[in-house]
């Protein structure tokens, strides 16, 4: 196909004097403009998708079951590493068609002498009559290569749907939107602006979910993480970074901290079994932001949910999502290049201790330690 096109350009442009040369630049193929999360679109609706109802309907402790069936499927390695073959497969077949296809569908829309469509078409009925042949019509070849590249998509629509059923499905589509920070539309569907809405792609271990969410979407994942959320773990060391203003302001500052004063956390957060990992966010959002870094130690997370095998940052931040209420019974100032390890009341003691100067700020952080009190 593309040798016969190629051929027909060097032809046109021998005899351009009689003929108009297009800017091929403005015909680029479609499929060049368009990514691979628009492509599986046409694939996005889940043939058995629940509604807010039905997911409220069911218990903390039916979605613990999910979540556990979920994971000992994950736990397959073998199965694992066949899916994911099976999905890279597929992603080149489906960019190979959707190549093939634009190739086609330019030569069939072009009106160059009479468009080069027709000029293959004559050619094959030249070939037909002469060999006795039954070469295939453009028309049907196009519809063909269509039909072709939506099975593509469908096969790999089809791995989500074979690995999960309905209620995991939207287990699964809930945890990888909060995993992949899509924490303020979670915590507050209602303010989810649709008209704005852009194609989410999720993916993890081979199975691959693109969709065009809606209001309902984040309202179904509110609904199942808080069911989630509220299930009680095996007690774990956890730990979450942030950053903090000296004074209270749209969120209370560390002049509100104080030993035996209670932190309420009523939205779904994000903590991590990795201290490297909270710390990181304590400075980050901390000394680099000019603020206060705070490290927010749990000596036992007794309710919560682990989700890292379906994070979106899977084995890297090593995720569990909880909520609930916290009394402080420690605050412990550190500062590794000054060896400083300066246990405190509340700040107004911490800037009494000895040798305290502003700078403490940028160059350490406080670690928090709380007690998680029974919901």
């Amino acid at each position: 196909m593309k040798k016969i096109l190629n051929e027909w350009r060097n032809f046109l442009k021998e005899n351009e004097e009689n003929y108009i040369t297009l800017d091929e630049s403005q015909v680029m193929p479609e499929f060049l403009k368009r990514s691979l999360t628009e492509e599986l679109l046409n694939e996005e609706v889940d043939p058995q998708a629940l509604d807010l109802k039905t997911l409220e309907s069911k218990s903390t402790e039916f979605y613990k079951k999910q979540l556990e069936d979920m994971k000992s499927v994950d736990e397959n390695t073998e199965k694992v590493k066949q899916r994911i073959k099976k999905d890279k497969e597929l992603l080149t077949s489906l960019t190979d068609a959707g190549f093939y296809l634009d190739d086609f569908e330019q030569a069939y829309n072009a009106k160059e002498l009479g468009s080069v469509t027709g000029f293959m078409d004559w050619s094959k009925g030249i070939i037909n009559s002469i060999f006795g042949t039954d070469l295939e019509d453009s028309e049907a070849k196009l519809q063909r290569m269509k039909d072709e590249k939506g099975m593509i998509a469908k096969k790999i629509r089809n791995i989500l749907v074979s690995a999960y059923n309905p209620f995991q499905r939207e287990i699964f589509r809930a945890i990888s939107l909060f995993t992949d920070q899509n924490f303020d539309e979670i915590r507050n569907p209602e303010g989810f602006d649709e008209t704005r809405a852009k194609i989410m792609k999720l993916v993890n271990d081979g199975i691959r979910d693109i969709f065009k969410p809606t209001r309902e979407t984040f309202e179904k994942a509110k609904v199942i993480l808080r069911k989630l959320a509220d299930g009680e773990i095996k007690p774990v060391k956890t730990w979450r970074g942030y950053g903090v203003d000296e004074e209270s302001g749209t969120y209370p500052g560390l002049n509100t901290y104080k030993i035996g004063s209670k932190i309420d956390v009523p939205n779904l957060s994000s903590f991590s079994i990795d201290k490297k990992v909270a710390e990181t966010f304590a400075v980050d959002n901390g000394p680099k932001a000019g603020r206060w870094g705070i490290l927010f130690y749990v000596p036992e997370t007794h309710s919560g949910v682990d989700v890292d095998f379906l994070s979106q940052y899977e084995g890297n931040e090593k995720e569990i999502i909880t909520s609930g209420k916290f009394k402080i019974t420690q605050m412990t100032y550190i500062n590794q290049k000054l060896n400083l390890n300066i246990a405190f009341n509340n700040l107004q003691d911490l800037k009494g201790k000895d040798g305290y100067s502003e700078n403490w700020k940028e160059k350490g952080i406080i670690e928090v330690e709380v007690e998680m009190l029974k919901k």
